[in-house]
């Protein structure tokens, strides 16, 4: 049962139990690499997908708390989840920046496909484990949410199919006007779908994140492509243009390492090049153009 609008004292808002952002990390190779040694030693004997999925998503072998993935990790995901009945969803969560609940609690009457974007007026938070209607976190979550081209693709699809799920159901139908429903139309419970993306990412074989951390992904994402500070905090809706950059400055600069190794690794060359002592005396860039 889902109650509308409690006194923000009753419902505390989910982000008041959110780890710090502070402990921000990146899945470089490096800590993917470890983790993964962690995990195989963790998960060692257990034969059952479910217990597997558990100790796969243990904070305690997580190099810190919250995580994010980097674009190839996020495009790992994304392919791996693409034949998932929610997949417009999963492409929502790590394009848009939108809050688990936000993504719950949206309806089709706040979704302008033609013009392209969303409104948040709503999103379903937990109380223990009841679900309420709650307003934005700030004044600047209600801001407006674009929509990328391919999203719009998905949610114009998305539409039909759950047209088609509503005629199928008939008189059992939930008519609840959110734009995610299950096949009977009722809403989805946020921790419902924390558990789904785990198991998904855990399908695709990518480091684990929590759901909230797609958020923190989507950022990334519009770092790479070359966003500015001032269009991520846009992309984020946060009220101060501080809090984007305090929270993202030092993940950003990881993320470019991260991102320089990556370049580096799928240029393919026949050459070696570098200075000698870090090639193990290979030949040098210097050396090939004396005798060249």
């Amino acid at each position: 049962m889902i109650t509308r609008f409690l006194p923000r004292h009753e419902c505390p808002h989910p982000a008041a139990t959110l780890h710090s952002v502070s402990s921000l990390r990146v899945w470089t190779a490096e800590r993917v690499t470890e983790f993964e040694a962690r995990y195989a030693a963790a998960s060692k004997g257990l034969t059952i997908t479910a217990q597997k999925v558990l100790a796969w998503s243990a904070a305690s072998l997580r190099p810190s708390p919250v995580m994010v993935w980097t674009p190839a990790q996020t495009g790992q995901f994304l392919d791996g989840v693409a034949d998932d009945r929610l997949y417009a969803m999963w492409h929502l969560f790590t394009h848009t920046a939108m809050r688990r609940g936000e993504v719950c609690g949206v309806s089709w009457a706040d979704v302008d496909l033609d013009a392209g974007r969303l409104e948040v007026r709503i999103e379903l938070v937990q109380l223990g484990y009841e679900v309420a209607e709650d307003r934005p976190k700030t004044e600047a979550s209600d801001a407006p949410v674009s929509l990328d081209k391919a999203s719009v693709t998905l949610l114009r699809a998305w539409r039909k199919q759950q047209a088609a799920e509503q005629l199928a159901a008939g008189e059992a139908w939930q008519g609840s006007g959110r734009v995610f429903t299950k096949p009977d139309g009722t809403a989805y419970h946020p921790q419902w779908l924390t558990k789904r993306f785990e198991r998904l990412s855990f399908g695709a074989g990518v480091p684990p994140i929590r759901l909230h951390d797609t958020r923190h992904g989507a950022a990334c994402l519009a770092h790479a492509a070359g966003a500015s500070m001032k269009a991520i905090q846009a992309l984020l809706r946060h009220a101060s243009y501080s809090i984007t950059a305090d929270t993202y400055t030092t993940v950003f600069a990881e993320l470019g390492d991260a991102l320089a190794e990556d370049i580096a690794s799928v240029v393919p060359r026949q050459r070696p090049v570098g200075d000698s002592s870090e090639t193990a005396g290979l030949t040098t860039v210097s050396h090939l153009r004396k005798n060249g």
